[in-house]
């Protein structure tokens, strides 16, 4: 576009400008850094008229940016949700920095801060990139950018998450550049209609819903997500769990063939794969112990029937609009839900010794709770009902009664969230003693007050949420099955306090991250069996011996730690990606 309009310019300063920020955020401790970031995302989405362009021809191999209605949905959520996360960043975590618990090492926490900014401005970039290149680079700078978000704090748990995190990310980000430069070569363009999608064959799509399906946890892929979220920071994990998995979401319905051609065996293939994720982490997170891992694979479910729905489409293109609206309301519900419901969690943690600011953040955990239930007259009953044309007219007679059941585990899995706010898990199962606030403190504090009312906006955004985008037949929606979910919690309570409960001696049996754990164990016994049997291997005290002794050993030791420090990896890491960039406009030429 040659001669783009001034405010189209807003598209490339919606994600240039967290950039600019990031090589701020290195030198300077002012913490509000991440919270400004989302500021030109956030005015771009509400002002900005659908359709506007911007051509960049200089940019990677030409980068198209525009705000189509998809985009500008995606944009909107994603930039409010950051924007209150930054503003858990900036209150939230300076009350005890990332590096040191008595605060005097704020390397870390810029670190955080610049990394934070920058998985902002790829999830951006991606959102609006509409060509191909920009869409990859994007959707590869946000993956790799939150891996340091979640190893913010170090600890071992945080180590583990981000190695299997690292691993899968970028075994999904090239599993999609191979699909992606497959779709350029058989299109014959970077910014391919649905037509053309349709016409580049399974290989490719194949390959591409390969790699979005890492991004989005879908079963098997989905071992990272539980272990992440429940290392992560809490701001970290609440932009991965609502506005960077959704990106997911944005690539099936941009680099699928949807309206184009009826593919009924695709259809059917992810609609199955999409019901047994669903199924599989509601049963996984009904015996978890931990609120976080509940809320994991409460969102491996969800992104499970977003696959569902996105099948159903592929099978049905006649019903195109009406997919497309439930996928872009379910997917802005559910994220701004999920983030609620993380951040709310946070504040809730911080507040152990305020009676009544316990109460209202419990109350506004219920909210959210119900909402993710689809309880009715909730932006959950509203995207469900909105997913009825798409559900209802499914050639398959055996997705109703799934459905159902789909629906009443959710309800109890929120049930069981809401138990182990108010009574830590214990070896019985669903019992426990709950922890009360004291009376002491009766002014709230000053430093959480922000993110307090920040959260409070954000509550009530979900809650006026069906009732502007959502027809009134919506209220009655699953109130059968919500009653009949809670005469069932009921009879688990009764059992409880008889000592019958069913689900006792299966609480804690499985750890997050599910089938990562027999995993380790397996890969651990046959590094074991290798060493055993390996000519001429010396045990291994004596080899930790000798590497105690060794001057060599000890020197490549340091250099192996210095190797691994930020500034060096860093360097290194942003060397490589400007060698690529070079090569790639080389290539252009």
């Amino acid at each position: 576009m040659e001669h783009a309009a001034p405010q189209a310019w807003l598209l490339l300063a919606l994600w240039l400008w967290p950039l600019l920020l990031m090589a701020l955020a290195m030198r300077t401790q002012w913490r509000w850094l991440p919270a400004l970031g989302a500021l030109p995302a956030l005015v771009s989405a509400a002002l900005l008229p659908v359709g506007t362009q911007l051509s960049l021809p200089w940019l990677l191999l030409g980068t198209e940016l525009e705000l189509d209605s998809i985009g500008r949905v995606f944009v909107l959520f994603s930039a409010l949700l950051w924007l209150i996360a930054g503003i858990f960043v900036a209150t939230l975590m300076y009350r005890e920095p990332i590096g040191s618990p008595s605060g005097s090492n704020h390397f870390a926490q810029r670190r955080f801060n610049a990394l934070f900014l920058l998985a902002m401005s790829g999830q951006f970039w991606a959102l609006v990139g509409v060509d191909l290149v920009s869409f990859y680079v994007g959707f590869a700078i946000m993956g790799l950018a939150a891996y340091g978000l979640i190893l913010a704090y170090g600890d071992p748990a945080a180590r583990r998450a981000g190695r299997l995190y690292l691993a899968l990310t970028v075994a999904g980000e090239v599993a999609l550049f191979a699909g992606l430069v497959s779709l350029a070569a058989h299109s014959g363009t970077l910014t391919p209609d649905p037509s053309l999608l349709a016409a580049a064959g399974g290989p490719s799509l194949a390959l591409i819903l390969l790699g979005l399906g890492v991004k989005a946890a879908i079963v098997p892929l989905h071992l990272w997500l539980p272990v992440t979220y429940t290392a992560a920071p809490i701001p970290a994990t609440a932009v991965l769990s609502s506005a960077m998995i959704k990106v997911a979401v944005l690539g099936w319905l941009r680099w699928l063939p949807l309206g184009a051609v009826t593919w009924p065996h695709w259809a059917l293939a992810l609609s199955i794969i999409g019901l047994l994720s669903a199924f599989y982490a509601l049963l996984i997170g009904l015996i978890q112990r931990d609120p976080k891992a509940v809320l994991a694979y409460s969102s491996i479910s969800k992104m499970g029937f977003l696959l569902l729905l996105t099948g159903l489409m592929l099978g049905q293109p006649d019903l195109l609009g009406a997919g497309i609206t439930a996928m872009l309301f379910y997917a802005t519900h559910h994220a701004l839900t999920k983030a609620g419901l993380f951040l709310g969690l946070g504040l809730y943690e911080q507040n152990t010794h305020q009676r009544r600011t316990q109460q209202l953040l419990l109350a506004g955990l219920i909210f959210l709770a119900l909402a993710l239930a689809a309880a009715p007259l909730t932006s959950g009953a509203a995207a469900k009902y909105l997913s009825k044309p798409l559900l209802q007219a499914a050639p398959w007679h055996w997705l109703s009664p799934l459905l159902w059941l789909m629906t009443l585990t959710t309800i109890l899995l929120m049930a069981r969230f809401l138990w182990l706010l108010r009574f830590p898990a214990s070896k019985a199962g669903w019992e426990g003693t709950a922890a009360h606030p004291t009376e002491s403190s009766a002014h709230f504090e000053l430093n959480l007050l922000a993110p307090f009312l920040a959260w409070g906006l954000l509550l009530a955004l979900i809650a006026a949420l069906p009732w502007l985008f959502a027809p009134a037949s919506f209220w009655p929606t699953n109130s059968a099955n919500l009653l009949l979910a809670l005469a069932l919690c009921a009879l688990v309570l009764i059992l409880s306090k008889r000592g019958r409960n069913p689900l006792a001696t299966l609480i804690g049996r499985i750890a997050p991250g599910d089938i990562l754990g027999p995993l380790e164990r397996s890969a651990q016994r046959l590094r074991t069996q290798a060493g055993r049997f390996q000519p001429g291997q010396r045990s291994t005290r004596s080899t930790e011996s000798t590497r105690s002794t060794d001057p060599t050993s000890a020197s490549e030791t340091a250099l192996e730690l210095k190797l691994r420090g930020w500034p060096v990896a860093g360097a290194l890491w942003l060397g490589l990606g400007m060698l690529l960039l070079l090569l790639l406009l080389a290539g252009a030429r």
